[in-house]
């Protein structure tokens, strides 16, 4: 895996005045050692970065919003917390300025 190196030590918690908080992106919500760092320093809300799902509909399912939201469900259910589940906005300009030349990108949701 990309992030298989580290041990977990630089997985913090910070504690603010509303609760323990703490954060992950994208695909590590579904590695469960990253999760148990979290869940072990007693996590209250959890914050869930993910990529902007609607670019991904009817041609990653892995990506997709089902799967993310699942993964962001399963994770205040294991970790009895809240979890707010944000994902990036990508504009047309955006999407046409980072697409550009990549016919994979260019084509509808994704499929070629």
């Amino acid at each position: 895996m990309v992030f298989g190196e580290g041990d977990g030590s630089d997985l913090v918690i910070n504690d603010i005045a509303i609760g323990r908080i703490g954060q992950l992106s994208c695909w590590a919500h579904l590695q469960p050692l990253s999760k148990y760092a979290m869940y072990a320093q007693n996590e209250q809300i959890h914050c869930a970065a993910w990529p902007n799902l609607a670019l991904y509909e009817g041609g990653a399912c892995a990506l997709g919003h089902q799967v993310n939201n699942g993964a962001s469900m399963i994770y205040a259910v294991e970790g009895g917390c809240f979890v707010i589940a944000a994902c990036a906005l990508v504009s047309k300009e955006q999407q046409d300025m980072l697409c550009d030349g990549d016919p994979m990108k260019e084509a509808p949701h994704g499929n070629a």
